[in-house]
Protein backbone atom coordinates (compact mmCIF):
# COMPACT_ATOMS: atom_id res chain seq x y z
CA UNK A 1 0.00 0.00 0.00
CA UNK A 2 1.31 3.38 -1.23
CA UNK A 3 0.55 6.36 1.26
CA UNK A 4 0.47 9.75 0.63
CA UNK A 5 3.29 12.64 2.00
CA UNK A 6 0.15 13.82 3.87
CA UNK A 7 -0.83 10.29 5.12
CA UNK A 8 2.87 9.56 5.87
CA UNK A 9 2.99 13.51 8.12
CA UNK A 10 -0.56 12.38 9.94
CA UNK A 11 1.08 8.61 10.77
CA UNK A 12 4.16 10.24 11.94
CA UNK A 13 2.06 13.59 14.16
CA UNK A 14 -0.18 11.27 15.39
CA UNK A 15 2.82 8.55 16.89
CA UNK A 16 4.22 11.66 18.76
CA UNK A 17 7.02 11.46 15.93
CA UNK A 18 7.60 15.21 15.47
CA UNK A 19 5.93 17.72 18.29
CA UNK A 20 4.82 15.51 21.08
CA UNK A 21 1.93 17.88 22.12
CA UNK A 22 0.61 18.46 18.52
CA UNK A 23 0.45 14.66 18.03
CA UNK A 24 -1.72 14.72 21.51
CA UNK A 25 -3.87 17.40 20.04
CA UNK A 26 -4.53 16.07 16.74
CA UNK A 27 -5.35 12.58 18.38
CA UNK A 28 -8.50 14.06 20.53
CA UNK A 29 -10.32 14.29 17.34
CA UNK A 30 -13.23 11.27 18.67
CA UNK A 31 -16.75 11.57 17.77
CA UNK A 32 -17.57 13.44 20.76
CA UNK A 33 -15.22 16.06 19.96
CA UNK A 34 -17.03 16.48 16.80
CA UNK A 35 -20.11 16.30 17.73
CA UNK A 36 -18.88 19.59 20.39
CA UNK A 37 -17.38 21.53 17.66
CA UNK A 38 -18.72 20.52 14.16
CA UNK A 39 -21.46 22.62 13.00
CA UNK A 40 -23.48 21.13 10.45
CA UNK A 41 -23.65 23.88 7.83
CA UNK A 42 -27.33 24.45 7.66
CA UNK A 43 -27.48 25.31 11.30
CA UNK A 44 -25.47 28.71 10.30
CA UNK A 45 -28.64 29.90 8.28
CA UNK A 46 -31.17 28.44 11.15
CA UNK A 47 -29.40 30.48 13.75
CA UNK A 48 -27.62 33.16 12.09
CA UNK A 49 -29.40 33.87 9.00
CA UNK A 50 -28.58 34.01 5.41
CA UNK A 51 -24.65 34.56 4.70
CA UNK A 52 -23.40 37.88 5.28
CA UNK A 53 -26.49 39.25 7.69
CA UNK A 54 -25.84 40.05 11.06
CA UNK A 55 -21.97 41.73 10.95
CA UNK A 56 -20.77 43.81 13.63
CA UNK A 57 -17.32 45.63 13.65
CA UNK A 58 -15.39 44.61 16.42
CA UNK A 59 -12.32 47.38 17.79
CA UNK A 60 -9.44 45.03 18.55
CA UNK A 61 -7.62 45.27 22.02
CA UNK A 62 -4.13 45.38 20.00
CA UNK A 63 -3.42 45.86 16.35
CA UNK A 64 -2.62 43.43 14.08
CA UNK A 65 -1.15 43.25 10.60
CA UNK A 66 -2.87 42.28 7.49
CA UNK A 67 -1.19 38.76 5.70
CA UNK A 68 -1.61 40.23 2.27
CA UNK A 69 0.30 43.50 3.72
CA UNK A 70 2.71 43.93 5.97
CA UNK A 71 2.19 47.78 5.86
CA UNK A 72 -1.71 47.23 6.53
CA UNK A 73 -2.51 47.44 9.96
CA UNK A 74 -5.67 46.66 11.64
CA UNK A 75 -7.87 47.74 14.14
CA UNK A 76 -11.09 46.27 13.84
CA UNK A 77 -12.74 43.58 12.13
CA UNK A 78 -16.21 42.40 10.96
CA UNK A 79 -17.51 39.42 12.07
CA UNK A 80 -21.38 38.19 13.20
CA UNK A 81 -23.12 40.28 15.77
CA UNK A 82 -24.23 37.40 17.73
CA UNK A 83 -20.39 35.62 17.97
CA UNK A 84 -19.23 39.16 19.06
CA UNK A 85 -19.02 38.13 22.25
CA UNK A 86 -17.00 35.04 21.53
CA UNK A 87 -14.31 37.13 19.59
CA UNK A 88 -13.95 39.73 22.36
CA UNK A 89 -13.50 37.20 24.82
CA UNK A 90 -11.40 35.50 22.32
CA UNK A 91 -8.77 38.46 21.81
CA UNK A 92 -9.22 39.66 25.62
CA UNK A 93 -7.38 36.23 26.52
CA UNK A 94 -4.70 36.79 24.28
CA UNK A 95 -4.34 40.29 24.82
CA UNK A 96 -4.43 39.40 28.75
CA UNK A 97 -1.99 36.58 28.29
CA UNK A 98 0.49 38.49 26.66
CA UNK A 99 0.14 36.59 23.17
CA UNK A 100 -0.54 39.96 21.12
CA UNK A 101 2.52 39.05 18.81
CA UNK A 102 2.13 35.01 18.39
CA UNK A 103 -1.54 36.34 16.95
CA UNK A 104 -0.78 39.29 15.15
CA UNK A 105 -0.60 38.38 11.32
CA UNK A 106 -4.63 38.50 10.59
CA UNK A 107 -5.65 36.57 7.18
CA UNK A 108 -9.73 37.63 7.29
CA UNK A 109 -12.63 36.76 9.31
CA UNK A 110 -15.85 37.84 7.32
CA UNK A 111 -15.89 37.08 3.60
CA UNK A 112 -18.84 35.88 1.79
CA UNK A 113 -17.19 33.01 -0.12
CA UNK A 114 -18.22 29.06 -0.91
CA UNK A 115 -15.30 26.58 0.06
CA UNK A 116 -13.08 25.58 -2.87
CA UNK A 117 -14.30 23.14 -5.28
CA UNK A 118 -17.70 23.34 -3.54
CA UNK A 119 -21.52 24.61 -3.35
CA UNK A 120 -21.49 25.27 0.49
CA UNK A 121 -20.79 28.67 1.93
CA UNK A 122 -17.65 28.91 4.22
CA UNK A 123 -18.00 29.66 8.41
CA UNK A 124 -16.03 33.04 7.03
CA UNK A 125 -19.89 34.03 5.48
CA UNK A 126 -21.30 34.76 8.09
CA UNK A 127 -18.72 36.30 10.05
CA UNK A 128 -18.08 33.43 12.61
CA UNK A 129 -14.63 31.90 11.62
CA UNK A 130 -10.99 33.70 11.87
CA UNK A 131 -7.66 33.12 10.10
CA UNK A 132 -4.66 33.49 11.75
CA UNK A 133 -1.41 33.60 10.97
CA UNK A 134 -1.80 32.01 7.66
CA UNK A 135 1.52 32.76 6.50
CA UNK A 136 2.86 29.88 8.60
CA UNK A 137 0.10 27.87 8.88
CA UNK A 138 -1.28 27.28 5.40
CA UNK A 139 -4.68 25.83 4.46
CA UNK A 140 -2.97 22.40 2.21
CA UNK A 141 -0.49 22.09 5.15
CA UNK A 142 -0.32 19.12 7.70
CA UNK A 143 0.33 18.55 11.08
CA UNK A 144 4.12 18.86 10.69
CA UNK A 145 4.19 21.82 9.08
CA UNK A 146 1.47 23.92 11.64
CA UNK A 147 3.27 26.95 13.82
CA UNK A 148 0.15 27.91 15.67
CA UNK A 149 1.43 28.43 18.96
CA UNK A 150 -0.30 26.26 21.55
CA UNK A 151 -1.42 29.10 23.41
CA UNK A 152 -3.19 30.84 21.00
CA UNK A 153 -5.18 27.61 20.27
CA UNK A 154 -6.21 27.35 24.19
CA UNK A 155 -7.70 30.95 24.48
CA UNK A 156 -9.50 30.71 21.40
CA UNK A 157 -11.37 27.34 22.34
CA UNK A 158 -11.34 28.73 26.08
CA UNK A 159 -13.42 31.17 24.63
CA UNK A 160 -16.03 29.01 22.64
CA UNK A 161 -13.84 28.41 19.04
CA UNK A 162 -12.03 25.28 17.47
CA UNK A 163 -9.33 25.19 15.61
CA UNK A 164 -9.41 23.48 12.55
CA UNK A 165 -5.57 22.31 12.59
CA UNK A 166 -7.02 19.28 14.71
CA UNK A 167 -8.22 18.17 11.87
CA UNK A 168 -4.69 17.89 10.87
CA UNK A 169 -5.08 20.56 8.18
CA UNK A 170 -6.45 24.66 7.65
CA UNK A 171 -4.26 25.72 11.13
CA UNK A 172 -4.61 29.29 10.61
CA UNK A 173 -8.58 28.69 11.09
CA UNK A 174 -10.78 29.15 14.52
CA UNK A 175 -14.52 29.00 14.26
CA UNK A 176 -17.14 29.38 16.09
CA UNK A 177 -17.60 25.58 18.06
CA UNK A 178 -21.14 23.87 17.78
CA UNK A 179 -21.68 24.32 21.37
CA UNK A 180 -20.96 27.61 21.28
CA UNK A 181 -23.74 27.90 18.32
CA UNK A 182 -26.21 25.83 20.27
CA UNK A 183 -25.39 28.68 22.71
CA UNK A 184 -26.77 31.62 20.85
CA UNK A 185 -29.58 29.25 19.41
CA UNK A 186 -30.60 28.93 23.34
CA UNK A 187 -30.50 32.76 23.98
CA UNK A 188 -32.27 33.31 20.74
CA UNK A 189 -35.76 30.67 21.08
CA UNK A 190 -34.52 28.73 18.54
CA UNK A 191 -34.80 25.05 18.25
CA UNK A 192 -31.95 23.35 16.38
CA UNK A 193 -31.99 19.38 17.93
Amino acid sequence: MLLSLRGISLILMLSGFNDPALAQATAKVTQQWKEKNLVPYHLYEKVLGPPGSGMARLKLPFPMIGAWDKNTQITSITVHRKALPYFEKAFSLLHQRGLTQEASLYGGSFSVRKMRGGDQWTAHSWGVEIDIDPEHNRLSWGPDRFKMDRRVVEAFEEAGFYWRGHLGYDAMSFSLSHESLKEIARKDGISIE
